[in-house]
């Protein structure tokens, strides 16, 4: 839709009349007579013309006259238009000055904040400001996804969560949230479904070999210790030097024989120890 406010310059303009009927200037003259010569128009001063274009009455037998001015005629700042009634005794003289702009109000209604630009030279009077901001913002305008952001040297309000708290959430986290293939998550889940038996691990432990458990001061080594010692293993054992006191020193061997004394009557004993 053309639109005509306010008039602009070098653009046509349309706008109506009604002209007062010299018979009863109380009134509006009902389907003037308009002739040429009636109606000229001058631009900034200069000389009149007959307009372009005899205004006509529009609709037809009302009053209401319809007046073009063309856009050569609107290429001014001022332009006057006057209407003089040449036969006379019809209707009223009429004067009208339009004074033209570069923009109308639609064309300044017509700003997209959604992707329009504007350039600001000075923020708060300050331009320095305004240049800091465009080197913040990297050229990207309020969207600075791809921004450059300089150092940061005061923070307030971040949220900061320490080491134990994230530490903390990792453990409490579900792990049915966490199935992905080839994820940590999926390994953990995956060993959680399949958990060995009490007796699946005695197996192992007992099943595994002795010489890959030698560390000083491990289960292991005091049980390799004992296996490789000169302790009673199966060749011959015999007494030696067997004194009144009971002491006897045992050597290899799978049997041996002893003589002791001071024993007492062992007829009803069902069980011996010796130490």
């Amino acid at each position: 839709m053309t639109t005509y406010v306010p008039p602009k310059k070098n653009t046509e303009y349309i706008f109506y009349v009604a002209l007062r009927d010299q018979a009863d200037t109380k009134l509006f003259k009902s389907n003037p007579t308009l002739a040429a010569g009636d109606v000229q128009v001058s631009k900034d001063g200069g000389s009149y013309a007959n307009l372009t274009t005899l205004p006509a009455v529009t609709p037809a037998s009302s009053v209401s006259v319809k007046v073009t001015v063309s856009a050569t005629e609107m290429n001014a700042d001022n332009i006057t238009i006057a209407f003089i009634d040449a036969a006379g005794s019809e209707w009223c003289d009429l004067f009208i000055n339009l004074q033209t702009v570069a923009n109308q109000i639609d064309d300044l209604s017509t700003f997209d904040v959604s992707s329009d630009t504007v350039d600001v030279g000075k923020i708060s009077g300050d331009s320095t400001a305004a240049d800091n901001l465009e080197l913040m913002y990297d050229g990207t305008g309020y969207n600075a996804a791809a921004s450059t952001i300089g150092n940061v040297t005061t923070v307030t309000g971040l949220n900061d969560p320490t080491a134990a708290a994230v530490a903390d959430a990792v453990w409490d986290e579900l792990l049915s949230e966490h199935t992905g293939s080839g994820t940590a998550g999926e390994a953990l889940d995956d060993a959680s479904a399949t958990n060995p038996t009490a007796a699946a691990i005695a197996d192992q432990v007992w099943d595994e070999a002795k010489a890959g458990h030698t560390t000083a001061g491990s289960f292991g080594e005091e049980v390799q210790a004992h296996a490789t010692s000169s302790e009673i293993t199966g060749a011959s054992v015999t007494p030696t030097s067997p004194s009144s006191s009971g002491t006897i020193t045992i050597h290899r061997g799978d049997t041996f024989t002893a003589t002791f004394s001071d024993l007492g009557d062992i007829n009803d004993r069902t069980k011996l120890w010796f130490t």
